[in-house]
């Protein structure tokens, strides 16, 4: 099983990917909204998302609602990482359907910790 971690930053998408690999975590990588798309389109083995909000084109808002409106990806987990940490925008991830929601720059346990939880929550359902 596989994490898809969508961050147009290079820098924070390998620091996020070694972390993640390190604790054993098989990893794939979009560099946007629309490369995450493909990649879920293709994949049957993603069990979890990791997605920034702020990103060219689509942004991570409106990923999370593409992911929730398609049945077949609708109940994987995803754990927004952003720099926004206004009420507003978090507001609107929650609404929107994310499980977690973390403030950059990452510190490597609680993205673990945000990682086990989703894993945990998985078939619960659960959201922030």
């Amino acid at each position: 099983m596989a994490i898809l971690i969508v961050e147009d930053n290079k820098v924070s998408a390998r620091f996020i990917e070694i972390i993640l690999q390190k604790d054993e975590h098989q990893t794939v990588t979009a560099n946007g909204a629309e490369n995450a798309l493909e990649i879920l389109a293709d994949r049957t083995d993603v069990e979890l998302i990791i997605s920034d909000i702020v990103m060219p084109g689509k942004d991570g808002i409106e990923l999370i609602q593409e992911i929730r409106d398609n049945p077949s990806w609708a109940n994987i987990p995803i754990i927004m990482c952003s720099c926004l940490l206004d009420v507003t925008t978090v507001k609107k991830a929650a609404k929107s359907g994310c499980n977690h929601y973390l403030i950059k720059p990452i510190r490597k346990a609680e993205l673990l910790k945000k990682v086990n939880e989703a894993l945990g929550a998985e078939t619960s359902g659960d959201r922030i």
